[in-house]
């Protein structure tokens, strides 16, 4: 009985120190919006020292080469819109474009239903230390889903036919 409640208890610790972990930075939020709308994806990153890097990706537009894009990246102190990936060029930017305070919340404009997905805010902060280049760590995961109120409009019309004769909806 001593083993199996070791085992347990063993288990258990693994399992709060990994979701523990995740929850530092990264901790995935959900964001609902309807297609057509603004939508700013909120994320504060650190604090302590400028941003070197800032790269927003969305994993599921990732192929067998590598990233096909970013949905926003940002060094040398601008925005570089040649690396955004096409379906998000002329359409994202910082909502504070100085990153004050480390807001680098990322505004995407006319989402569309294609914007659902899994969003990932990574940051680079300036090394004081030997190393050239800043570890990129993640700091924010959000979950965006965009609804079509023409999808559901569309289902609704289908479902229901007016009846002129007694003024009310019959249900098919």
């Amino acid at each position: 009985m001593a083993p199996s409640f070791l085992l347990l208890s063993h288990v258990l610790i693994l399992f709060v120190l990994v979701h523990a972990s995740e929850d530092l930075r990264g901790n995935m939020r959900e964001v609902k919006v309807k297609a057509g709308e603004e939508v700013t994806l909120e994320c504060q990153g650190p604090t302590h020292a400028p941003i070197e890097v800032l790269k927003w990706i969305r994993p599921d537009l990732m192929s067998d080469r590598g990233l096909e894009g970013y949905v926003f990246f940002y060094r040398d102190e601008r925005s570089h819109e040649s690396y955004h990936h096409q379906l998000f060029v002329g359409r994202v930017e910082l909502r504070d474009p100085e990153m004050k305070d480390g807001d680098v919340s990322l505004i995407l404009r006319n989402v569309s239903t294609n914007d659902t997905g899994r969003y990932e805010g990574h940051v680079s902060v300036s090394n004081t230390g030997r190393r050239k280049r800043a570890q990129s760590e993640l700091w924010c995961v959000i979950k965006l889903t965009v609804e079509d109120p023409g999808e559901l409009k569309t289902y609704v019309n289908h479902r229901m036919k007016l009846n002129p004769a007694q003024g009310n909806l019959l249900h098919f």
